[in-house]
């Protein structure tokens, strides 16, 4: 009978369980070259050729300084970038892959064009006359009588100078059988004709909420304003399009739309906002498939966890932020000051709006600090939605509370949006040690059209970013997929030229460097999401997470920035090009 001393069973054992991962450090080594890549590491800012085995780079430079690494290994050189750029893989720092997938794959009144991964371009329509022919045409293709139709996109500011008129009594002419059902394009606000309002009879406790407007009689009017009250419908009436096979469906084609545009990790920043258990499930499996070249870091919906695991929330999360895979990240915990900055419903510091509304308040002032503590207390990182100057008063003042509370350093406290801010208040979010997650289609966007409700001056200094960087607050740029394209280069051109969609220049002093730009849809935008180790740079160690474009975003025309091609992205160490997206 063999016998072995302890040690030499141990060291047998050792082996054995070694071999595998001795076999995978001899995969080969692919080098990838190119014109130029731009590595966002300032220690060595752009080389021609990076290594990477296993789906890591194990080295950057050029194919001779790789001397050492490929002696006596089997290596191949893929030289198909020779003419083309590279960068490190985009990050999408704020996004709602699910929720945007379904509202860009229903018919939409948006004002705006909408990208699609495949598929017809959509018409915008631009009147509140064009999006009611728009919506009879929508309801003259439905095949039953009383069919519901859903419809996304409408502008509240460009089509019904911020008003709310779209209410039951305007639907009900377009028809009385068939639910209609109207996302606004902040998705903050809803619009239900008097058939859509008997699907699901709203009890009395709900016919308090905040935001459910009724009529002098106590009537509904059919309008649900703001994120409380349109949450609370939404979870009613859209649970048919979230089913496991639509949510499969769903995010691939959101993932593919973004893959498109050269992003290889997205974000979802507040899962569970429809609903939690049913959004993990479709996150975890889409995400963590073999098949899905792309990474999501996702960020939880504090109520939705503490209306579903109760004072357990916090343990949850932690519980949940250990199952996190390289491909499905969960690390963080979402909150809302105020609400949209699309429909100007966002509070507002005196002057206030110049037609005197007020806005909405998700979050009553009073009680965010404390709905945070926990979540502080147990080191979670923060975001919290917040968009008027008085909302992002508000999100500051609860920080200060947080860091007398329990000083924290690294604890990337993050502004979501941050719209309407003042120098002070920058100053003030640099010495808390809080970042910025901005949307720059606000500014693009909306600019033009917010001059007449809060003045040039605010309008035109929206995402002041030439302000932050100066006070060493770290910046992402951000699309709220669905409330703007998954567009990086687009979001740099906006940051580096500060154009409105009129084509006047805005707030001139506030525009930053192309590098500026590229950092905050890579590496700072990773550092925003808490991966700023795993992505964002082309970095020794890093996951082979490439962008790969057909020209120099840092020598082209700053105007030409948003029309650069996107050849494909590399995930993994793997290449997929757009030309073979497909359904």
């Amino acid at each position: 009978m063999l016998t072995q001393r302890p040690t030499e069973l141990l060291l047998i054992v050792l082996i054995i369980l070694m071999c595998p991962l001795a076999e995978a450090s001899q995969n080969p080594i692919t080098i990838y070259q190119a014109k130029k890549i731009y590595t966002m590491n300032p220690m060595l800012p752009n080389v021609s050729a990076v290594a990477v085995q296993n789906g890591k780079v194990i080295s950057v430079g050029t194919l001779k300084s790789f001397k050492l690494w490929l002696k006596n290994k089997p290596y191949t050189v893929d030289d198909r970038f020779k003419n083309k750029i590279i960068t490190p893989g985009f990050v999408e720092p704020h996004a709602h892959p699910l929720l945007a997938g379904i509202v860009y794959r229903l018919p939409s009144l948006s004002y705006y064009s909408i990208p699609r991964p495949y598929g017809k371009s959509y018409v915008p329509v631009k009147t509140k006359q064009q999006a009611i022919a728009r919506l009879k045409q929508y309801i003259s293709a439905l095949k039953k009588p009383t069919q519901p139709l859903i419809v996304t996109g409408y502008d509240i500011l460009a089509m019904d100078n911020g008003k709310f008129t779209l209410d039951k009594h305007t639907l009900d002419k377009i028809s009385t059988t068939h639910p209609i059902i109207i996302s606004d394009s902040s998705i903050h606000n809803l619009f239900l004709n008097s058939a859509a309002l008997k699907l699901h009879p709203l009890t009395p406790q709900e016919l308090l909420v905040q935001g459910v407007n009724r009529e002098k009689s106590g009537e509904l009017t059919g309008v649900f304003e703001g994120a409380t009250a349109s949450i609370m419908m939404s979870k009613k009436l859209f649970s048919h399009l979230t089913t496991p096979t639509q949510n499969a469906k769903t995010l691939k084609y959101i993932t593919d739309l973004s893959r498109k545009f050269g992003i290889t990790t997205t974000s979802e920043l507040a899962m569970g906002v429809l609903d939690w258990k049913t959004e993990l499930n479709a996150n975890t499996r889409f995400f963590n498939a073999k098949t899905t070249p792309m990474r999501c870091v996702v960020v939880s919906f504090s109520s939705s966890l503490v209306k579903t695991y109760g004072k357990d929330a916090v343990n949850k999360l932690e519980s949940l932020e250990d199952q996190s895979t390289n491909k499905l990240i969960f690390n963080g915990v979402k909150f809302f000051s105020d609400d949209a900055f699309l429909s100007l419903n966002m509070k507002m510091k005196p002057p206030g709006y110049f037609d005197g509304h007020h806005g909405l308040y998700l979050t009553p002032p009073k009680f965010l600090y404390q709905l945070m503590l926990p979540w502080w207390n147990a080191n979670q990182q923060i975001h919290v939605h917040s968009n008027g100057d008085a909302g992002n008063q508000v999100t500051l003042n609860a920080l200060a509370k947080l860091q007398l509370e329990k000083p924290r350093f690294d604890h990337r406290f993050t502004f979501e949006h941050l719209g309407i801010v003042t120098p002070y208040m920058i100053k003030k979010m640099s010495k808390l040690g809080a970042l910025a997650s901005v949307n720059p289609y606000y500014l693009y966007y909306r600019s033009d059209m917010n001059e007449a409700y809060i003045g040039a001056d605010r309008a035109d200094t929206t995402i002041p970013l030439k302000t932050l960087l100066d006070n060493d607050v770290t910046v992402s740029l951000h699309a709220d997929m669905p409330v703007a394209p998954p567009a990086p280069l687009e979001k740099v051109w906006i940051a580096v030229n500060r154009i409105g969609m009129s084509g006047k220049v805005k707030a001139p002093s506030e525009r930053i460097s192309v590098y500026q730009a590229m950092k905050m849809i890579t590496i700072d935008a990773a550092y925003t999401l808490g991966i700023d180790d795993k992505v964002g740079s082309i970095e020794t160690g890093k996951f082979a997470d490439f962008t790969v474009l057909d020209d120099d975003p840092f020598t082209v025309d700053k105007a030409k920035i948003k029309d650069i091609h996107v050849w494909g992205t590399v995930f993994d160490g793997k290449v997929y090009p757009s030309s073979q997206i497909k359904p």
